[in-house]
């Protein structure tokens, strides 16, 4: 049911497309084929075979959203970068602290 509901969702939006998967292969080769920028994968899903680590490995622009069986819980997956002004010893000590605690 929860499967329907998201699928109705998107779909009812006009600057998006659904591509529906059956399994981790398909995934790669519709992710590939219609240049997904975002995909929502199911908990379940996310452990059969290909992790949102994995995907966003093969796939750095890619945005995972995985979505708990019940509902009530989706977690958001990214490779973000951030580039370092004015690159320094200092700025690379400062860095780590900030980025560890999710400030950066």
């Amino acid at each position: 049911m929860l499967r329907e509901i998201v699928e109705n969702v998107v779909q009812s939006q006009p600057d998006m497309e659904l591509v529906s998967c059956k399994s981790t292969g398909d995934l790669e080769t519709a992710i590939q084929r219609s240049r997904a920028k975002f995909v929502i994968l199911g908990d379940r899903a996310s452990t059969s075979g290909g992790t949102p680590e994995q995907l966003l490995l093969r796939n750095p622009e890619l945005k995972v959203v995985v979505v708990k069986a019940d509902g009530r819980d989706a977690k958001l997956f990214e490779l973000r970068h951030h580039s370092l002004v004015d690159f320094s010893p200092q700025s690379l000590i400062d860095t780590i602290p900030t980025s560890l605690s999710g400030d950066g």
